[in-house]
């Protein structure tokens, strides 16, 4: 006669673990969960991305036209006390004009074009199409101290 009471608690105690697991199991993140969290996820990102992405164009930009100032600045002193012919960004660097951290190249990954016209003295990046005489490319000197195309 105990052992059917004993069979019996044993068989409450299994059929309580397995309840207990199954709502577990039940308490779980399901794939259709992951997978809106994911979606939603993925919108805040492309959120983020469409307007953080024009502001990283523009200052690249930014960043060209100061740098053009400033190695022009540069290739102006370097003439007026050398008295030479129009530097090269190479010429400013074995001359010790500039440092070695300076900015040879603009965001663009493309040397800046030192020209000079007479007493003038202009610095160019050829902006983001990389391609020098177009609308975006950024010169300070005669005049020009931004981008030709419009702000």
């Amino acid at each position: 006669m105990g052992e059917p009471a004993r069979d019996r608690a044993s068989t409450h105690a299994t059929l309580t673990t397995v309840t207990r697991l199954g709502r577990a199991a039940r308490r779980g993140v399901t794939l259709v969960e992951v997978l809106i969290v994911v979606a939603i996820m993925a919108l805040i990102a492309g959120g983020v991305s469409f307007f953080v992405i024009p502001k990283l164009a523009e200052a690249r930009k930014d960043t060209a036209r100061t740098a053009t100032k400033d190695l022009r600045r540069v290739a102006v002193n370097y003439r007026a006390l050398k008295g030479k012919d129009c530097p090269t960004i190479q010429t400013l660097l074995d001359a010790k004009e500039l440092d070695i951290d300076s900015p040879t190249k603009d965001p663009w990954n493309q040397t800046y074009k030192i020209v000079c016209d007479g007493d003038n003295i202009r610095v160019i990046s050829f902006g983001p199409d990389e391609k020098e005489g177009t609308e975006d490319d950024i010169m300070s000197g005669a005049g020009k101290s931004d981008s030709k195309e419009e702000k």
